[in-house]
């Protein structure tokens, strides 16, 4: 987890509401992996491309830049 820093002169000022949330815990995440194990849901259409490590860059760079259309793209180290 990273931190984040927060003024809260600025919470006081603006008054600000902070909420929080936690989407997913582990046992939704172990369920998930095991319909992907059992073959109950078919990951293959989520994949949109396969890249080299030397073609990342590229795309770290199109994400950041909100210009890429991609949803999931693996990272081959050897391709």
């Amino acid at each position: 987890m990273s931190g984040s820093e927060v003024s809260y002169g600025d919470w006081q000022s603006r008054e600000l509401t902070v909420i929080g949330s936690l989407a997913y815990t582990q046992s939704d995440f172990l369920g998930a992996m095991r319909a992907i194990a059992d073959g109950a849901v078919d990951v293959a259409p989520l994949i949109t491309g396969i890249i080299g490590l030397d073609e990342l860059p590229a795309l770290l760079a199109e994400l950041d830049g909100g210009e890429t259309r991609p949803a999931k793209v693996l990272v081959a180290p050897n391709g």
